[in-house]
């Protein structure tokens, strides 16, 4: 696009995630060495499809998340399909688990039931916390019997670098640092390739950033401004204020030197009409 980033990736079952503004444009080979599993509790054999009051309780714990008491239909089941539904409905429905997001699928295989996690990788889990000793006996489910086993992270590299695995997430280094991709499934091996490019706006925006950031000159230089202009502007100020103070200053000195400049010119009168007075010495008076 225009403005975005772009992920243009050949296997149908891998996605294009995202990518970082370190991520370098360009095409990068994919390959996967381990697939991300799901966490998964897989019971003993189970006897009977019967549920009643003595085996119709249990509580789980899917990907650290802790359950309340779950509770089954207490019925016989018409099969180990219907009562894994039946399990899987009442587990997912649980408030606890729900709140943290955590969920998982039961199948009825081979005898027994299996309760997988639906996420993926190192945090997915799932174990049975507390059953009562006839869910063991009968349906094969409990704290003491079966199997646990944790999922395991996706492996592989983007570019022929070592990526980062989480869940079925695969997170590039090198040139291709923060490229994100989702495999969702396939197989292990060479998944094809991913070619990372960004639109020209998104370019742009990366080469300012770039400018911006380059030993923070231009952005110093602006702030340098800024601080200069308010060091000025409150200068400006300061100098306004001292000129209104000496103008109002010089207004009353003028204002006293103009009363006494009037003060000199009514004496001034005054001894110059007492002057005119005066007889005029030598002069005979008639």
């Amino acid at each position: 696009s225009l403005c975005g980033v772009n992920g243009l990736v050949t296997d149908s079952t891998v996605s294009f995630d995202g990518a970082t503004d370190s991520t370098q444009p360009g095409q990068y080979a994919v390959q996967v060495s381990q697939l991300a599993t799901n966490g998964q509790y897989v019971g003993a054999a189970s006897s009977s499809l019967t549920v009643d009051a003595l085996n119709n309780t249990l509580s789980v714990k899917v990907d650290g998340e802790f359950s309340s008491v779950v509770t089954l239909t207490q019925k016989t089941y018409a099969s180990g399909a219907e009562l894994a539904a039946e399990i899987q409905a009442q587990i997912n429905a649980d408030d606890a688990l729900q709140a943290a997001g955590a969920s998982v699928s039961v199948a009825f295989v081979s005898g027994a039931f299996e309760i997988t996690s639906n996420s993926y990788g190192s945090d997915s889990s799932v174990s049975i916390v507390s059953a009562p000793s006839a869910s063991s006996s009968t349906l094969g489910i409990g704290s003491t019997v079966g199997t646990s086993t944790t999922g395991v992270d996706i492996a592989g590299s983007i570019g022929n670098v070592a990526a980062d695995g989480s869940g079925q997430q695969l997170t590039g280094r090198g040139s291709a640092i923060g490229l994100s991709l989702s495999v969702v499934g396939g197989s292990t091996g060479l998944r094809g390739t991913v070619t990372f490019s960004r639109g020209f706006a998104s370019e742009l925006l990366t080469a300012v950033d770039g400018y911006l950031a380059k030993d923070a000159g231009l952005e110093s230089s602006i702030e340098g401004l800024e601080a200069r202009t308010e060091t000025l502007n409150e200068e400006r100020v300061a100098l306004a204020e001292r000129l209104a103070k000496e103008e109002e200053r010089i207004r009353a000195e003028f204002a006293t030197l103009d009363a006494l400049v009037a003060q000199f010119n009514t004496t001034s009168n005054f001894l110059a009409a007492q002057l005119a007075a005066l007889p005029t010495v030598g002069k005979k008076s008639d």
